[in-house]
């Protein structure tokens, strides 16, 4: 990066590949699969941008630092980002020299709302914004993301001409993210689509400038794609507060959705072949419990058919069909949290088993 005596140095800790996680998570709600072109998938977010879906930019992740800070304007600097930054995590730590460094990490969005913030504050001109930190933060997503992610902002504090077409070519960018490494790991139903292997190197590159393991664990992502999970577990997920993408019920027709049956085994051995007797409008039927979850989801097919909106018509789906893909950007912390919460032997079996196969797969 390019140096600057008074103002500091930025050494970039991590970044995940935002356009083709961000392009996954945006496929998921509209059940689109089509395979496109890196600049066909820059194209795509930047619609759904364009129509202040910004949510998706939750998936993608920068985090650096800015080292050696001389100048005597730095905590007027720092406070003033501080200030305008609601999403960010941001932390400093001093140098025996009395310098100062400041180590920053978040989504897309919670860049861009700190920008926007700026903004908002010098309506009148703001080219009278003047905070080199903002600078270096700028700078900075000029190389590790692209312009489409920012289309909705007009404004000269970010300048299209300066983003990269594909963040990683400038050599030195692209030796940060292959030397940490991505992990694309998978099992049964559960991928994960980033994982920094080289994880030691960040701790190492902190620690060098007195940051700690737990604050870094704020700043790296773990992106997850959950794959047929049933809606009581998804909606057990996102209690955890991560960036969330998942099936919209509206857009996709769930006529051909399956269904999960409860894992009834701790007190009911037989319930796979167990018959229940159901009363519907006065009629008794025998059957087993897939057979009538498959039955409920029929009901649904049949309402779209009579006219009904698919997003009236999702009121009548079971609670455990299943949703086909749902896509959570952990923090290594958030995800810790999940893990430590969720493979407890008094988690609900079906989310349980989920989070034993991430664990599984990260101690590989």
């Amino acid at each position: 990066m390019k140096k600057n005596k008074i103002f500091g140095e930025v050494e970039i800790l991590y970044y995940n590949d935002t356009v083709d996680i961000i392009y996954e998570a945006c496929t998921a709600c509209y059940d689109n699969t089509k395979n496109l072109s890196y600049e066909e998938k820059k194209e795509y977010i930047q619609k759904r941008v364009s129509c202040g879906h910004d949510s998706v930019l939750e998936h993608g992740f920068v985090s650096f630092i800015i080292h050696d800070i001389k100048t005597n304007i730095f905590t007027e600097a720092l406070l003033e980002v501080i200030n305008h930054s609601h999403y960010l995590y941001i932390y400093s730590s001093q140098n025996e020299d009395e310098s100062w460094n400041v180590m920053i990490g978040g989504s897309i969005r919670a860049y861009k709302s700190l920008i926007k913030e700026f903004i908002n504050d010098h309506l009148d001109d703001s080219s009278d914004i003047d905070n080199f930190i903002l600078n270096h933060i700028i700078n900075t997503l000029h190389l590790t993301t692209v312009k489409e992610f920012y289309c909705d902002i007009n404004n000269a504090l970010i300048d299209s001409r300066k983003f990269l077409d594909i963040p990683f070519e400038l050599n030195e960018i692209r030796n940060v993210y292959d030397s940490w490494g991505h992990n694309n790991l998978e099992v049964d139903n559960i991928k994960i689509l980033d994982y920094p292997c080289g994880l030691n190197n960040i701790y190492s590159t902190s620690y060098r400038y007195g940051f700690l393991e737990n604050e870094v664990n704020n700043i790296i992502p773990v992106t997850v794609l959950f794959s047929n999970m049933s809606r009581t577990a998804t909606h057990q997920l996102v209690r955890h507060r991560n960036a969330i993408t998942q099936e919209s019920q509206r857009y996709v027709n769930s006529s051909n959705a399956k269904f999960t049956t409860p894992d009834m085994s701790s007190y009911m051995k037989d319930y796979k072949e167990k018959r229940v007797s159901i009363d519907i409008f006065g009629n008794k039927t025998n059957t087993t419990l897939d057979i009538l979850g498959s039955e409920l989801i029929k009901i649904y097919d049949q309402l779209v058919n009579q006219g009904l909106k698919k997003e009236d018509a999702r009121a009548f789906l079971p609670s455990n069909v299943q949703c086909k893909r749902l896509y959570m950007t952990f923090t290594i912390n958030s995800l810790n949290k999940f893990l430590e919460l969720r493979t407890d032997p008094h988690a609900q079996t079906e989310i349980r088993s989920y989070a034993l196969d991430i664990k599984y797969l990260l101690d590989k």
